[in-house]
């Protein structure tokens, strides 16, 4: 029931959405066989089956696919590992004109740091591990603050014998190949850095905070990572927020990318709709936000560039925000703890504090609101097999703000077709080969 078939010419991609296996079918009459004898009743034979059962494409008839998808999604939610993000500067050093946030405060204090050091110190025996993620503002800013937290957390796991790892979202400014060898060191491994385009469009909605470009300080520093750091163990999702002023040169950014980094299987690419997620700068540029992906893909498929897309391809096995985690939190610069790193503003969203001695001291009716939403299905839902795997709850923050019954799906379930066809084209690492 989760299988989605994609004739592709010479050969038939077939996706598995609850293995999040993607296979190629070399001889698609071979796949059309296989069909035939299962409609009729028969068992069919041949390695290809034999392979493609063994993936989960084919199941036993007595094989509760619903359960096992109920299964998944709740050890997902229920992950044992902990996963908290940190705002380690609510500044920053740009001033994106579709931007959110408002830069009240400052770098995480010395009280906040003591504090959630404490927290790990007493809570780690009760997770399986630590996957930290650092946010803003601008995370670098605070880049003492982030080894220091490093540094302590990184000795607890050691002595603890649980594993540690962590990932950053940056602007890059600041991430030359220096300040990537400190971040290293932090065991910050993966890295989401934003490039809106080709220098024109980049500078006009990613600038300084005083004024000024920000596309050519960014090129050099990832140029930089790309030929001076050598650890393989590092990944740098390039992700593009898409405006309309974007379209006309996205070939062509596509295919610079694709001539900068496309050698290099540490760089990933990653496109998004710029949005309005709040705030009053985004305001000024309404008319200039795209309303649909599916003309970017369109673009892209159309171009013939190679990119890979590695959060793509994670994110489809994944759709749903961490926002709906149990064991994901978001601490503040002054100890606020939040759920989500959009919705700042929003009273729902403000879960409590940490406290001196390390504890979390939360308002666990709207925790629970997070965790516990009703289910719903959109009109959308009721024709979808997937829908078990996101339960409509790709955005959990949506049902506060918008009609539970509206679908709530994810970029990639949206254009599955171009994005599956992208993905074959991209990187053969995402799809199997079956003779």
């Amino acid at each position: 029931m989760y299988n989605h078939c994609l004739p592709q010419g010479d050969h038939t991609l077939i996706y598995n959405h609850l293995t999040n296996t993607i296979g190629r079918i070399m001889n698609p009459l071979e796949l059309t066989n296989i069909q035939r004898a299962l409609e009729q009743g028969k068992t069919p034979e041949g390695p290809l089956f034999a392979s493609l059962a063994e993936d989960g494409f084919f199941v036993d008839d007595a094989c509760h696919e619903e359960l096992a998808a109920d299964v998944q999604y709740t050890a997902r939610r229920y992950s044992s590992i902990l996963s908290p993000i940190i705002l380690a500067s609510e500044q920053c050093n740009f001033r994106c004109s579709y931007c959110y946030e408002e830069f009240k405060r400052g770098n995480i204090s010395d009280d906040v740091i003591n504090a959630f050091i404490k927290y790990i110190r007493k809570n780690l025996r009760n997770y399986t591990g630590v996957s930290m993620g650092w946010f803003g503002g601008e995370p670098l800013l605070a880049a003492k603050e982030i080894e220091r937290i490093s540094t302590e957390v990184i000795d607890i796991c050691v002595q603890g014998r649980k594993p540690y790892t962590a990932h950053m979202t940056t602007n890059g400014y600041l991430l030359d190949a220096p300040m990537m060898e400190r971040m290293l060191r932090c065991k910050v491994a993966h890295y989401q850095i934003t490039l809106d385009g080709m220098s024109e469009n980049h500078n006009q909605t990613r600038t300084l905070a005083g004024g000024g470009p920000t596309f050519e300080r960014i090129i050099a520093n990832l140029r930089g990572i790309r030929d001076q750091v050598k650890a393989r163990q590092l990944s740098i999702a390039i992700r593009t927020n898409i405006t309309k002023p974007q379209l006309s040169r996205l070939e062509e950014y596509g295919s610079f990318m694709a001539a900068e980094f496309g050698n290099d299987p540490r760089f990933s690419f990653l496109f998004r709709l710029a949005g309005d997620w709040g705030g009053e700068r985004v305001q000024g540029m309404k008319d200039e936000l795209a309303e649909s992906l599916d003309t970017v893909y369109t673009v892209l498929l159309n171009s013939g560039v190679k990119l890979s897309q590695t959060d793509t391809f994670s994110l489809m096995g994944n759709p749903i925000c961490y926002a709906a985690d149990r064991n994901s939190f978001i601490l503040g610069s002054d100890g606020t703890i939040y759920k989500c790193t959009v919705r700042f503003d929003k009273e729902y969203n403000h879960l409590g504090h940490i406290s001196e001695n390390g504890d979390l001291v939360l308002d666990y009716d709207k925790l629970n609101q997070w965790l516990a939403q009703p289910v719903q299905k959109a009109e959308k839902c009721a024709t979808c097999a997937t829908w078990t795997l996101c339960r409509n709850r790709t955005c959990p923050a949506r049902v506060f703000d918008e009609a539970s019954s509206k679908a709530n799906c994810s970029f990639e379930f949206s254009s599955l077709d171009a994005v599956l066809t992208l993905l074959d084209r991209s990187n053969s690492e995402y799809v199997k080969e079956y003779a």
